[in-house]
């Protein structure tokens, strides 16, 4: 399916910049960035990137988030660009750190956006990019997915966030169907694992499983 180039497309990219960049700054101090060459490429690398896709929001897009400084970031992506010698790693840290929060917080209000509670080990497995699909009851709630919306995954344990966009749904009869079409891997079991489609009786009962059918959502970790 063909990017339509429109603000959200725009959104999900910078969603994207800001969730990479802050991976690479997580555990890590200032003096860190400062004395990791390749740490510092990256994040000037990526502070372009948001600067080139947030010039590409249309006017009318930034009023409603008047409160983001884009003129802040076309200046930071100026430096970064012109006078590499002189970018000062104080403020780019600072503004991962401590903006960027609030930043992605902004952009999530205004973006097509779902909410879903995951157990600590789902949230591990799609975190590291090892469960590619996500397996729900296809109820009204599910229905209203679409391709290319995110999905923001909260670890009931931690309450920390991780945001998805979904490339691709599929909806069965049954989770015995669902399992029978993907790698067991690909759903969230190990490869030394049974993968049994009566687990999902852990989380839903028979009559809601034969009302709705299965759902699977295929996703891709920003």
């Amino acid at each position: 399916m063909d990017n339509v180039k429109n603000d959200f497309y725009y959104v999900k990219r910078i969603l994207r910049s800001i969730e990479i960049t802050s991976r690479y700054l997580k555990d890590k101090s200032m003096d860190d960035l400062i004395n990791d060459g390749f740490l510092c490429d990256a994040i000037e690398n990526r502070f372009t990137k948001i600067a080139e896709d947030a010039s590409n929001l249309s006017k009318d897009f930034k009023k409603q988030l008047s409160s983001i400084p884009w003129d802040g970031i076309a200046s930071i992506r100026n430096r970064v660009c012109h006078d590499y010698d002189v970018v000062d790693f104080a403020i780019l840290y600072k503004t991962i750190k401590v903006n960027f929060p609030s930043f992605k917080k902004n952009l999530l209000e205004v973006a097509t956006v779902h909410k879903m509670n995951l157990y600590p080990d789902a949230f591990e497995l799609i975190e590291n990019g090892n469960k590619k699909v996500e397996m729900r009851l296809n109820d009204e709630k599910r229905q209203k997915l679409t391709i290319g919306d995110l999905i923001i995954f909260i670890n009931t344990k931690t309450k920390e966030e991780i945001i998805v966009e979904v490339i691709d749904l599929k909806a069965f009869k049954s989770f015995s169907e669902l399992y029978s079409s993907y790698e067991k891997t690909a759903i969230g079991y190990k490869k030394d694992e049974v993968a049994n489609p009566n687990d999902m009786l852990n989380y839903y009962s028979q009559e809601q499983i034969d009302k709705y059918g299965a759902l699977a959502i295929e996703i891709k970790p920003y």
